[in-house]
């Protein structure tokens, strides 16, 4: 595998039914609500292609419900950080936090957060490594996961984290 072959760029709407591998019947209405959401440019999808395959993604949102992940003038929240199992551990998913940090800052967003499952010690780590080291609240509810029924999901309890990018 050669990073260099890859592609890391903004995606379409058209990506979503290339990440069949994560967006199953499951996550319907996911899926319903983030597509609404990138073409009111509410929120970004960011993918990585190699040999004309996506292999991860990552999200952006710009301004949320709950202003502590994302106000809509500094602060940006990015979640669904997903690479495909066997391009994990080859510095493809660095790679598409970098780009997508970039692109926060290249809006003049000076912050960004990410949320972490609370007992994921590992995830924690690496995203430390990446600047998101203030604690700013525990959560049960996810903003961004909807059920069949278009309702936000209750979830494990998770982190959020800041990032102050400049």
């Amino acid at each position: 595998m050669d990073i260099q072959q890859m592609k890391f760029r903004k995606g379409s709407i058209n990506d979503f039914d290339n990440l069949n591998w994560f967006w199953t019947e499951n996550h319907q209405k996911t899926k319903e609500k983030f597509i609404f959401r990138i073409n009111k440019g509410m929120q970004e999808l960011w993918v990585v292609e190699y040999r004309e395959c996506l292999i991860g993604e990552l999200h952006i949102v710009w301004n949320s419900v709950d202003k502590d992940e994302a106000d809509g003038l500094k602060r940006a929240y990015i979640f669904s950080y997903r690479v495909k199992p066997n391009f994990q551990g080859k510095s493809v998913g660095s790679k598409l936090m970098n780009k997508v940090l970039d692109r926060i800052r290249e809006k003049n967003f000076t912050e960004a957060t990410v949320g972490v499952e609370t007992n994921e010690v590992h995830l924690k780590k690496m995203y430390n490594n990446w600047g998101f080291n203030d604690f700013i609240k525990t959560k049960d509810i996810d903003h961004h996961g909807f059920t069949s029924k278009g309702q936000y999901k209750s979830v494990p309890s998770y982190d959020l984290f800041l990032n102050k990018l400049w």
